[in-house]
């Protein structure tokens, strides 16, 4: 919540946030890493190291995917900056084992579905393993932690869902049209050509326009 509310601190041309969206954002980010922490707990109490493998490969999988989306943090008059932009991505794939975190203008809707899909599945599998192989499902915690993954996910992202249809600024700004729980994939990747060309030609007014793909 802290990240979103600095980020709109800094542009002034962005509508702050609404106390609903801040308690709304809090309860999506809360619930999500609630459940994700829970399901290392749960692995880490009878599998013991394995987290550092489940972990480290995730880590790999999140810089595979960073540096697919080519994003860029430092100058380019900078030195060495290909390792500086490699060290940036590794930090942020040790944020991403727990949360995502918007680091690029663009659509964010398909990055949202690609890093929730891992993470559900991750943790669905790490609990799966536990009660085929550690012998938990007799445990008296097994079903209530199961049921708070696997339900507790879904609520998460509701409220992820509700923010971005009910409380998010754009939605109320005259500059931006409110945003659609579903977009066809072709439109998705228009939009995603068109910032990118807005950005590399310097239209600031398309850019204040295409500014509600960002997930501020």
């Amino acid at each position: 919540m802290a990240y979103e509310r600095s980020l709109r601190l800094l542009k002034p041309e962005k509508a702050l946030l609404s106390y609903k969206a801040m308690v709304l954002i809090f309860l999506w980010r809360f619930v999500v890493i609630g459940c994700r922490v829970l399901a290392f707990a749960l692995f880490t109490s009878q599998c013991k190291y394995w987290i550092f493998v489940v972990a480290a490969c995730h880590w790999l999988v999140m810089i595979c995917w960073i540096s697919t989306q080519k994003m860029t943090f430092c100058n380019d008059e900078q030195k060495n900056t290909k390792c500086l932009e490699t060290l940036v991505d590794m930090v942020i794939a040790v944020l991403y084992i727990y949360c995502f975190l918007n680091v690029k203008e663009g659509q964010t809707r398909l990055r949202y579905v690609i890093y929730y899909t891992i993470i559900y599945v991750e943790n669905l599998i790490m609990t799966l393993l536990l009660y085929i192989f550690a012998h938990t499902g007799n445990s008296w915690y097994f079903k209530p932690a199961l049921v708070c993954i696997i339900g507790g996910f879904i609520l998460g992202i509701s409220f992820h869902i509700i923010y971005y249809l009910k409380c998010h600024p754009n939605n109320y700004s005259e500059y931006h049209k409110s945003i659609q729980l579903c977009l066809k994939c072709s439109e998705m990747m228009n939009k995603n050509r068109t910032n990118h060309h807005d950005r590399n030609t310097g239209n600031s007014d398309a850019n204040l326009l295409n500014d509600k793909l960002l997930p501020l």
